[in-house]
């Protein structure tokens, strides 16, 4: 059996954090865990840029244009959504969470998902707190992750692209 994993980081790697303004606190937290994540597996502060939009619902825009520029190796999206009264919560959960996920399918760039969508304020704030349960450090992980799981499969494909035309 082979298994491939992309832990490590390798090489120069770019990333961006999008972050929703909307329960700003509690999104700041995330924020640090995934800046924190990155510089400790040894991405350049240099290459870390954080921008900031006005909700959840703006995540998916920014990504695709972020995503175009083809400037950045990777994408972590964090953001709050608390549940209310009305229908509007899973409006947003529902449109952040599948806009997110159809720009990381059209644009082959690894995009986390680290939107709370929490019951209540207590809940989001556990999964924003100071430990490796931080959700903003739980995506910049898996962001680098994919990132080094795809280079390693380009490598493959690259290497075996070069012994095909060797051997013609």
């Amino acid at each position: 059996m082979k298994e491939i994993r992309g832990i490590k980081v390798r090489g120069e790697i770019s990333p961006a954090i999008i972050a929703s303004q909307y329960n700003k606190p509690i999104v700041e937290k995330l924020v640090q865990g995934a800046v924190r994540c990155f510089l400790d597996q040894g991405v350049k502060e240099e290459k870390i840029s954080v921008y900031w939009v006005p909700g959840a619902f703006e995540i998916p825009l920014l990504a695709k244009q972020l995503c175009q520029l083809r400037k950045y190796d990777c994408l972590v999206c964090v953001g709050c959504v608390l549940k209310g009264e009305t229908y509007h919560f899973d409006q947003v959960a529902l449109q952040a969470s599948s806009g997110i996920a159809k720009v990381s399918l059209d644009t082959g760039i690894p995009i986390s998902f680290s939107v709370l969508l929490s019951d209540n304020p207590q809940t989001a704030w556990e999964r924003a707190g100071e430990n490796e349960k931080n959700r903003g450090h739980e995506g910049a992980l898996a962001a680098l992750e994919m990132v080094n799981l795809l280079r390693s499969l380009r490598k493959k494909s690259d290497s075996n692209r070069k012994t095909r035309k060797t051997a013609k």
